[in-house]
């Protein structure tokens, strides 16, 4: 039987005025160095409500990484 362990993390995008541009690099970076670790990504999921940025009357995506790796020992 295999053994995984597995890391959940949320990422939130760089956004522009007004809400306009997205920018998910920093979610991705952080993804590309765990895959790099030995990390496989399970599923990911964008809420739909996102978080809401005061004053700005916009909503702003999450998205959540579920990932895994084989437990050694």
């Amino acid at each position: 039987m295999n053994a995984f362990e597995y890391k959940i993390f949320s990422g939130v995008p760089k956004v522009t005025k007004g809400g306009q541009s997205i920018d998910w690099s920093t979610a991705e970076a952080q993804l590309n160095d765990l895959v790099s670790q030995g990390w496989e990504l399970v599923s990911s999921n964008t809420a739909t409500q996102g978080m809401e940025v005061l004053a700005s009357g916009s909503q702003e995506p999450v998205i959540t990484f579920v990932l895994r790796r084989q437990r050694h020992g």
